[in-house]
């Protein structure tokens, strides 16, 4: 009998701990972990983290994340079963520059952090051959580049193909210069076959139409017969050889091809123009409203764009900048003022920014990127569905300087900035939880005078003075992008 009693308690134990440990399992399985200082069951979070860099050293709150305990989920690493509240995370690479944020953690939910970028600490330049003297460049849609040249009073336009390393100058003047300081680019055609190019003479601003081909150069105002001063000359992208531009108030059309000067018109008391594919934005100069019609010069009907009147300064310069008819923006560029239309807004057209030297459109027109003299800001035309959420018609500052910011634009992902601070080239992220991670890409031995990205390519093309050498120079460095697949 006693031995019938000791193997009844021994099997109830065996049991009570088998299911204790199964209870255990499953609660951990489940996300549960056991608190001793509170004596019971919490329910814990998750970290997800992406980053540019394939393999990566995580530390949370100081302790090292063993890869065992690392997982992988929709190409992030995930770090499961941690407690609620705020901690610490760390991730860093050999030859890069460590990142870190402050994090909370609220039961049963993942916090996210999906374009983590790590700066390397010393990235190798690649000098572009014969570039010496180079003031500005300007990329095609294919591989080419146009690149001005100043060296004492003459002013070239070379062609530099990046894939092979060949170059040809198309272009030059000793009676003219460019000014590189200007929003004014070099613009090429659709088929990368001539370009628009800005000068300034002592009779005023002047455009040249160079062919690349022929290297034949012809001065605007010629091909047109406008004697009026000429200015935002754009190409046509649906026909090839044909540009507009405005010349006072009026807006004409011109095939560059014509022997007989002669541009024509398509309205008048236009203030500024945007292309829009096949179709023209412009704001009228009478009643401050946006409309659009066909660039073809036929149907010339013009449907009304925002239903709310801008008001203009008199004999004010605007610029529009539009992504798609239902998100535009309209600068007046003597005070900078930035005013933007969302259809999706409660109030569609409305003023955002003063002093604002230049704006850019992220790729998928969620966001507009502007920036003054020591500020930079984005605009949300959408809500953004990511950590950390954005609601459109928000604006958010990036990031303010004492000193003057310059060549200010998108990093590939549109998560980052790129831009100039003094002879620094910087790299900031939109993330601001717990603070903005602000990373030095390059630093060099004077200000540059562009930054010039080419996404696809992982490339940030630099234009400035080499290491001991007053002369300008392009260099180029490489910035890989988001990796599709992290390693362990």
């Amino acid at each position: 009998m006693i031995a019938l009693h000791h193997r009844r308690i021994l099997f109830f134990l065996f049991s009570a701990s088998f299911f204790v440990a199964a209870s255990s399992v499953l609660f951990y399985a489940y996300g549960y972990r056991f608190s001793i200082e509170r004596g019971i069951f919490i329910y814990t979070g998750s970290l997800s983290l992406k980053t540019n860099v394939e393999t990566v050293t995580i530390r949370i709150d100081g302790e090292l994340i063993p890869e065992k305990k690392l997982g992988i989920l929709n190409n992030s690493i995930q770090v499961s079963g941690l407690a609620p509240g705020e901690h610490f995370v760390e991730v860093s690479a050999p030859g890069y520059q460590t990142w870190s944020k402050k994090f909370v953690i609220q039961s049963g939910l993942t916090a996210e952090f999906w374009n983590i970028f790590l700066v390397e600490a010393n990235y190798p330049r690649e000098t572009i051959a014969g570039t010496e003297n180079v003031l500005k460049m300007f990329p095609a849609p294919n591989s080419l580049m146009a690149t001005v040249k100043v060296a004492g009073d003459r002013t070239s336009v070379d062609i530099l193909d990046i894939t092979s390393g060949g170059r040809e100058e198309v272009y030059t003047t000793t009676t003219a210069r460019f000014l590189p300081t200007t929003e004014t680019n070099i613009e090429w055609s659709p088929e990368s076959h001539k370009l628009i190019v800005p000068l300034v003479a002592e009779t005023g601003p002047l455009f040249v139409i160079a062919t690349i081909e022929t290297k034949e150069s012809r001065l605007l105002s010629e091909l047109s017969g406008i004697t009026d001063p000429i200015r935002a000359p754009r190409w046509d992208a649906t026909t090839k050889d044909f540009l507009f531009f405005l010349s006072g108030q009026s807006l004409y059309r011109l095939d560059t091809r014509t022997t007989t000067p002669g541009a024509s018109l398509l309205s008048d008391h236009i203030s500024a123009y945007d292309i829009s594919g096949n179709k023209l934005l412009y704001l009228d100069s009478h009643d401050g409203l946006v409309y659009e019609i066909n660039g073809d010069g036929n149907d010339q009907s013009p449907k009304q764009i925002t239903d709310t009147a801008l008001t203009l300064t008199p004999n004010g310069v605007y610029s529009l900048i539009s992504y798609d008819d239902t998100r535009l923006a309209i600068i007046e560029e003597e005070a900078g003022s930035l005013s933007v239309y969302n259809e999706k807004a409660p109030v569609h057209l409305k003023e955002i920014g003063r002093g604002v030297k230049s704006i850019q459109y992220s790729d998928d027109g969620k966001k507009l990127l502007s920036y003054s003299e020591n500020e930079i800001s984005v605009y949300f035309n959408r809500d953004w569905e990511a950590q950390p959420f954005r609601s459109a018609d928000s604006i958010v500052q990036i990031a303010r300087f004492s000193a003057p910011v310059r060549n200010v634009m998108w990093a590939e992902d549109y998560e980052h900035v790129i831009f100039s601070l003094g002879k620094n080239v910087k790299m900031i992220e939109l993330d601001n939880r717990d603070r903005r991670n602000l990373s030095d890409l390059l630093t060099l031995p004077t200000a540059p005078l562009q930054l010039l990205p080419r996404f696809g390519s992982d490339t940030l093309y630099v234009v400035s003075e080499s290491d001991g050498s007053a002369t300008n120079t392009v260099f180029r460095i490489t910035l890989p992008q988001f990796a599709t697949f992290l390693g362990l």
